[in-house]
């Protein structure tokens, strides 16, 4: 293998990932083996390759830190490691290793400055705390939810909480670190959570937490007050698309609704109860699917599931604003390259676009839909052409044109097929196009035609079976070949075809196919490709790893194997692709191998562009030359590798010697012959070909048509004919058959269907009778009595008997499958379950074996009460107190064997189980006494029935003599012969008759055919030939009945009938006597016996009614025996079920509280024994980490001392101005930092003078200054060498460790305190949980106790009593009477109707009351107004005319002509009214145009008003926005910060002024000393 220098020249991740933030200006994204780091100031992408030793093998789970530039990484395969990183130096920090394998990690988390929080996957979802600056862990806690698709985040402050989400389930944890010393701890936080589905969390700077429900509600979970605050309540009640999204921001919440609404909220004031106030919102089309909070930046980062991340933030105006920072994050689909345009490549994306980039830097260069053709299944670019032809789900072919690459188009398209299209490739020169539907096995064949300039549709070929590929190869202008890869075995088609079919084609006016052969492969094939010589296939077989090199003999005859060589892939489903230099073969695996096109076995490079934990490599194209290989992986990302070969290139040029006249035209077609409408090209084909070949079978149809007319006519005629004929020589009928063999091949077929038939018939029927006689082997033959019923004759009353089995056959199958009551029998599975529970109750704890004593001794008591009362009680009263009515129907001993008096309260189930047997016999026995009745009553309908069938024929006989003789027709009611209905027959049941079989079933119930009717028939016949035998016997000398004389006729005279009755003789009026008197004693005798027939008609008739009603009332009587027996039964039962109910309670309440004591109770405690243990633990650590601070200040204070002894031998004032310096600390940045990590950091770094990369700036701040107080000032006293600098230097840092390391054990053991003050809180919480359980169980401990010291006892009340809970004294009931139910109903109807009686009879007092009021009105109003009409009447009377009055009216001219005047009034009034009917128009217009004018005027004023609302209420805002308490505050901070910072500097300035003057004067007062005393010098000789 050649050696070669792989590079990645630029990346584009697919589906969209989660991203974290590293340090303040950028966001990383992990995807396979790369991670890709984006700057949000200069947009600059930078990506990293994880695929080494050094870095690992792939990258997933990122998690960055909250405070300096540093994330982790997780590696992609089993047992993976965690690795820390600072950036952007890419400097391994550590690396997190655990010593037990694991399958991997779903999620990592900063928690803090100090910790790494990893969520491992299955099968125990750990949560593991590690220390990330040594790389050990800490922690560790088994976590409940068990999805594969988690999430981790931890609240970006102190305490570390942490929330587990499960994507799948929608479930939520809390949990919590807590740390003392070294010593940290997981636990589970039981904070209150909705009981929705959630979907979306986000933590607070407080420690509180925002989370979302798949519709969009919105709550605050107040983790400390352990409180739920509803935020935001969503209108949405169907389940959305998109899941909504919290972010928390500015102290509120940014909410993206299911719509991509974005809405931010936030609280009016402190209090959690408080309405959110909505504050400002946005929509926008992206589709989010994260959002994360900037802390930084005060901002928000969304990203969409189409790649683009934004972000959102608000300016001093709080206006929100989007500002896109990436957008080219989208999954891709599809990857191929474009010829003679070898600087690009061109991919498919998830939304159908087909996008071109630049091959050297992934620049998007053009971007064209193509998802208005349907949903695009494969691509294909031509080999020669920059041309592209994609075919889609609709059936469409789309060509496109790539000559320009920055623009372009479709132009072309074929709708080829109704169904999709899945497959397409162009011939081995470009010529040709196919394209295919694999399930289907359809293909279509575009090119052009002979002696055509466009191309066209030539055909399609169509096979029986999966095609999973095919080759076409150009054998000259009008023929080709096609090789089509099938299988026919449908199993078969998910590993590839094993068949490759050989079809020449004829490229001629019509287009014709011919499958010259068939060719069996050893291997099955997904998929084959063109080699380097025209005849040459390479491929990989499904189920193996090697690379076959295979080549066409024979003219397309023949495929032959010429080299198989292994692949040197580690997974199977090998692609590749082929150029005229370079083979590449990519796979599941991830690799992508380089081969020598002419030598197969030279490798030319192996790298991985793609993790084989998400599918590894979907695609891979190259450069013509293979210098750049640019691959798409199945999680949709797109990668471009370099590779750099030490050789130079070799002369590789592309021969195109076939294709160098074709041209991009050449593909065009006329628009025309695309004009088909909504139908396919195959449909319109199938159309046309259907109507030629109709319009062509026309004439032929006519001509048999005719042709059959014709021979139907003779073969008539020859019927006609040989009927005509003679018997003997007429022909059978058959011998006119003229399509005989099909007749008896009919008849054949008809034949064997029927024997099939009947063989399946005989089957079923055997298989029934299988199952009927088992059937009644199992469940009838057992039964000693039958189920039967009786009826009342008339269908009013139905009883039905007791089925009982045989003593000796009680089966448990007819236990368990008897449905109904009467014989359920509790002798085998309830006492075998009690048997074993009782067992399992013996292990009971023993909290509970010793209180048994108590309630023995309490049961016992109670025990010899209840019998001592019935020692006391006479026969009587023992019957009565036994709670059963058995003694009232059988006689039995075992009754005061089993008195509930006597039964102990607490017995074994041994015990329970023998009386439970007894009881049962006494059930037997009752059922047994009522089925003798029963059969009594049977017999006796027998009876009955026997009678009333011979009385019914009498009245038959009656009724028919009186009709024959006297032609009376007798009124008898429709009477109907009583018989024996279905379930009153035992046997009838399991019983079929033939007349049966065939009958279809009737609603209601079922009427046996009386077969006494036929019997009786054949009975009349027998008893008619006996008649008629022995009267020819007797000849006569039988004596006749009365009957049988009375209905003789007496002979008519002959006399009467012959003679004129002048012509009588005395003989003849004798015999005329005779026979008249004959007919009078005739009529005497028939007129008797009508009478008695009539007579008979009506005893008959009331002695059936008699018997039936005599028989119904038995009946009926043996009905309330019935129900009376059925209640003694269900007492006996309940006495049983009591008793079994009773040690049920008794054992359930003791396993009750057994299952609370191991199940509750003794968790509590030792869960309380583990949190005193947990805190004795922590107690001594926090005393250790006191006595250690003490230790730690104690030798800060002796530094001091420490220094002054370093410099004894200088003087004193030298080393106080040393000792100045030495307090001197870094006035510019204070060590702040409370984190234990990195204090100890820079502890280290102090006392060696060195640099840290993982420190954050405040930390480096003080490292810098540090160093800059070792500088030596130029101001220092002559007397201080740089020796005692150094020193002054050395121990101040050792002073300044010091106060670092009391300041990292100060802040350890407050958490230390911290953590031991809440696990106090826990074990305080643990001990009233135990204690509370405790109590709960003495509580159930006397309930048992008072349930078994209980007796109870079951009474028989007569009807209409009931039974009430006993209250108050039992003295207040001494003289109690019992009334029944119907009296108290009965008082009640009587007071309720003279209630009604009462009601009614004030309504009509209240309306008389009225109506006599309504009278004396309308009376004293009659009377004033008579009283008025004589006043006036008496006014007329007494008015008096005077002569001047009379004479006035006399000769008044009004008078004279007063219809004359009336029509001048009339006139006049008409004139009047006219002109006012004017002026009111007039005044109406007016009116409507003012109207007018007012509407106009009141829009102007409400569109006025309306923006006065808007201006008062932004000038409102503006007004609250100037008075907001936070505005002035912040206003007033702003000027005391600025007052603060102008006296600071004015303080500065003095303190540098007066440092500077002290100097001075310092070094002035060092001079004056050594003029005060000169320093000796000693003087060398």
């Amino acid at each position: 293998m050649s050696s070669s220098t792989i590079e990645t020249r630029w990346m584009k991740f697919g589906k969209s990932h989660d991203f974290v933030f590293v340090g303040k200006e950028a966001i990383a994204t992990a995807s396979g083996i790369y991670v890709s780091f984006l700057d949000l100031n200069t947009r600059e992408r930078r990506i990293e390759r994880f695929d080494n030793k050094e870095r690992g093998d792939g990258a997933s789970c990122l998690a960055g830190h909250p405070t300096v530039s540093m994330f982790s990484v997780v590696e992609r395969k089993h047992n993976p490691k965690i690795s820390i990183y600072m950036y952007p130096m890419l400097q391994r920090i550590s690396r997190c290793i655990l010593p037990d394998k694991i399958n991997g990690y779903l999620s990592c988390s900063f928690a803090g400055t100090e910790y790494l929080v990893s969520l491992t996957t299955f099968p125990d979802f750990q949560l593991i705390v590690w220390l990330w600056r040594t790389g050990k862990h800490v922690a560790m806690l088994n976590t409940k939810i068990d999805n594969l698709n988690q999430e981790i985040y931890c609240s970006p402050n102190p305490p570390h909480l942490i929330s587990q989400l499960g994507i799948d389930n929608n479930t939520l944890s809390i949990y919590q670190v807590r740390t003392c010393s070294k010593i940290v701890s997981i636990h589970h936080v039981n904070a209150l959570l909705p009981e929705h589905r959630i979907v979306s969390s986000s933590w607070t700077l407080e420690g509180n937490l925002f989370v979302s429900d798949e519709f969009g509600n919105v709550w605050l979970v107040a983790i400390e007050a352990n409180k739920l605050y509803s935020v935001v309540k969503s209108k949405i009640r169907e389940h959305p698309k998109n899941k909504p999204i919290v972010v928390t921001h500015k102290s509120g919440v940014i909410v993206v609704n299911p719509n991509s609404e974005i809405t931010f909220y936030k609280k009016t004031s402190a209090d959690w109860n408080v309405a959110w106030k909505f504050i400002w919102s946005i929509s926008t089309f992206y589709s989010i699917q994260v959002g994360k909070q900037h802390y930084f930046k005060d901002g928000i980062l969304l990203h969409s599931k189409n790649g683009e991340i934004f972000e959102i933030c608000t300016q001093h105006d709080n206006i929100p604003h989007i500002e896109v920072i990436y957008a080219d994050e989208i999954e891709y689909k599809a990857l191929f390259s474009i010829s003679q345009r070898t600087e690009h490549v061109a991919t498919l994306d998830r939304l159908d676009r087909l996008c071109i980039f630049e091959l050297l830097t992934g620049k998007l260069t053009a971007r064209l839909s193509l998802k208005h053709h349907g949903e695009v299944l494969h691509v294909d670019s031509h080999p020669t052409l920059p041309m592209l032809v994609s075919c889609s789900a609709t059936g469409n072919c789309i060509l496109i044109d790539v000559i320009k690459v920055s623009l372009p188009k479709i132009f072309n398209c074929f709708h080829l097929y109704g169904n999709l299209l899945d497959k397409v490739k162009f011939s081995h020169h470009g010529e040709l196009l196919g394209i295919s539907n694999s399930q289907t096995g359809i293909m279509f064949i575009i090119g052009k035609r002979c002696k055509q300039q466009r191309v066209n549709v030539l055909g399609f070929i169509e096979i029986n079976g999966y095609i999973a590929d095919f080759l076409i190869y150009e054998k000259s202008y009008d023929r080709f070949e096609i090789l089509i890869l099938t299988t026919t075995i449908p199993s078969m088609a998910s590993i590839g075809g094993n068949k490759v079919i050989v079809y020449t084609c004829k490229n001629s006016v019509e287009f014709c196919t011919h499958a010259v052969c068939i060719i069996d492969i050893s291997r099955p094939f997904r998929a084959l490709y063109h080699g380097c010589k025209p005849l040459d296939i390479l491929g990989v077989p499904s189920l193996s790893k090697q690379l076959y090199k295979m080549e066409i003999e024979n003219n397309f005859q023949d495929i032959v194997l010429t080299d198989a060589l292994l692949s040197m892939h580690q997974l199977r489903n090998i692609g590749i692709y082929v150029t005229d230099s370079r083979i590449i073969t990519y796979g599941y695996d991830g690799l992508i191998i380089v081969r020598d096109n002419m030598e197969l076995r030279k490798v030319i490079a192996i790298f991985m562009p793609h993790h084989r934990t998400q599918g590894g490599v979907k695609s891979a194209i190259s450069s013509p030359f293979g210098e750049m290989i640019v691959s798409l992986g199945r999680n949709g990302d797109v990668v471009a590798n370099r590779i750099r070969l030490p050789e130079t290139k070799t002369n590789l040029t592309e021969t195109e010697t076939m294709n160098m006249n074709l041209t991009i035209e050449d593909f065009t077609s006329d628009p025309n012959e695309h004009d088909q409408g909504k139908k396919s090209w195959l449909d319109n084909i199938i159309a046309a070909k259907l109507k030629a070949e109709h319009e062509e079978a026309l004439p032929l149809r006519a001509s048999i048509l005719v042709d059959l007319e014709k021979i139907q006519t003779q073969i008539c005629e020859l019927l006609d004919i040989n009927e005509s004929e003679s018997p003997d020589a007429r022909l059978p009928i058959s011998t006119f058959d003229l399509d005989r063999e099909a007749r008896q091949r009919r008849i054949e077929e008809a034949r064997l269907e029927q024997n099939k038939l009947r063989q399946n018939l005989e089957e079923d029927c055997a298989q029934r009778d299988q199952m009927a006689s088992n059937l009644r082997e199992i469940f009838w033959e057992p039964l000693q009595v039958k189920p039967c019923a009786l009826r009342s004759i008339g269908n009013d009353t139905i009883i039905q008997n007791y089925p009982l089995i045989t003593s000796a056959q009680k089966m448990k199958g007819w236990d368990r499958l008897s449905s109904d009551t009467d014989e359920f029998l509790y002798s085998y599975d309830v006492y075998d379950r009690s048997i074993d529970e009782e067992n399992d109750s013996k292990q009971e704890s023993t909290v509970i074996s010793n209180k048994e004593s108590l309630t023995t001794k309490a049961e016992n008591k109670t025990y010899q009460i209840a019998k001592r009362w019935h020692t006391l009680a006479d026969d009587g009263e023992q019957l009565c107190i036994s709670g059963i009515t058995t003694h009232k129907w059988i006689k039995d001993e075992s009754i005061t064997s089993t008195h509930q008096l006597l039964t102990p309260c607490v017995s074994n189930l041994e015990t329970i189980l023998q009386k439970d047997v007894i009881i049962e016999n006494r059930e037997r026995k009752l059922k047994m006494h009522f089925n003798k009745l029963f059969e009594e009553m049977k017999r006796a309908k027998e009876c009955v029935l026997k009678c009333a069938k011979e009385r019914i024929n009498r009245l038959q006989y009656c009724a028919s003599e009186l009709k024959t003789m006297f032609e009376i027709n007798s009124i008898l009611e429709l009477i109907e012969t009583p018989s024996w209905n279905v379930d009153e027959i035992p046997d009838y049941v399991i019983t079929v008759k033939d007349h049966e079989v065939f009958e279809k079933s009737r609603q209601g119930e079922l009427k046996i055919i009386d077969e006494d009717g036929e019997d009786e028939n054949k009975g009349k016949k027998t008893s008619d030939f006996y008649k008629m035998a022995l009267e020819k016997m007797m000849d006569g000398v039988l004596e006749l009945k009365w009957e049988d004389e009375v209905k003789k006729e007496i002979p008519v005279p002959d006399c009467l009938i012959m003679k004129n009755p002048s012509k009588y003789t005395e003989e003849d009026i004798a015999i005329i006597k005779s026979y008249k008197s004959k007919m009078q004693m005739l009529q005497r005798e028939q007129e008797k016996y009508k009478a008695i027939l009539q007579a008979d008609i009506v005893k008959t008739k009331d002695v059936l009614q008699r018997d039936i009603a005599a028989f119904n009332d038995k009946l009926k009587d043996l009905e309330l025996k019935k129900i009376q027996i059925e209640s003694a039964i269900l007492q006996e039962r309940l006495t049983r079920l009591r008793a079994i109910q009773r040690h049920r309670t008794m054992v359930d309440g003791k396993e009750k509280i057994a299952r609370f004591t191991d199940e509750k109770l003794t968790p509590a405690m030792q869960e309380a024994r583990r949190l005193i243990e947990k805190c004795n633990a922590l107690e001594i650590i926090v005393s250790e980490l006191k006595v250690r601070y003490d230790n730690l200040c104690k030798a800060d204070k002796r530094q001091e001392a420490k220094f002054r002894g370093e410099f004894a031998e200088v003087k004193q004032s030298i080393v106080e101005h040393l000792f100045r310096h030495y307090k001197k600390r870094p006035k510019t940045s204070r060590l702040t930092t409370t984190s234990i990590t990195y204090l100890t950091e820079v502890a280290r770094c102090v006392i060696n003078s060195e640099k840290s990369d993982i420190l954050p700036h405040d930390c480096l701040d003080f490292l810098k200054g540090m160093d800059a107080l070792d500088s030596m000032p130029r101001n220092l006293p002559p007397q201080i060498n740089a020796e005692y600098w150094q020193i002054m230097c050395r121990l101040r840092r050792i002073k300044v460790e010091m106060e670092i390391k009391v300041t990292c054990c100060a802040v350890e053991m407050a958490e230390a305190e911290q953590t031991l003050s809440f696990y106090q809180k826990a074990m305080q919480s643990a001990d009233n949980a135990v204690a509370c359980k405790k109590i709960s169980l003495d509580d159930k401990e006397k309930s048992l106790m008072q349930f078994v010291q209980e007796m109870e006892i079951q009474l028989v009340l007569k009807m209409g009593q009931i039974e009430v809970p006993l209250r108050g004294c039992p003295s207040d009931y001494a003289n109690a009477v019992l009334v029944m139910c119907e009296e108290l109903l009965r008082v009640n109807d009587c007071i309720v109707e003279t209630g009604k009686r009462k009601l009614a009879a004030m309504h009509k007092s209240m309306h008389l009351q009225k109506v006599l009021s309504q009278y004396e009105w309308q009376y004293v109003c009659a009377k004033m107004t008579m009283e008025d009409l004589q006043r006036d009447l008496k006014d007329i009377q007494e008015f008096k005319i005077t002569r001047n009055v009379l004479e006035f009216l006399t000769n008044s001219p009004c008078s004279v002509n007063l219809e004359r005047d009336y029509e001048k009034m009339q006139v006049n009034l008409r004139i009047f009214r006219n002109k006012f009917r004017e002026l009111l128009e007039l005044e109406q217009a007016c009116l409507k145009e003012a109207k007018l004018r007012v509407a106009k005027w009141k829009k102007k004023n409400d569109k006025i008003s309306q923006e006065i609302k808007t201006k008062s209420s932004d000038v409102e805002k503006r007004r609250r926005l100037l008075d907001d308490p936070h505005r002035k505050r912040d206003e007033e901070s702003r000027r005391i910060r600025l007052a603060a910072i102008a006296r600071r500097t004015k303080l500065v300035m003095k303190a540098e002024a007066n440092y500077e003057q002290l100097l001075i004067l310092h070094a002035h007062l060092e001079v004056l000393k050594l003029r005060t005393y000169p320093t000796l010098q000693f003087k060398t000789a």
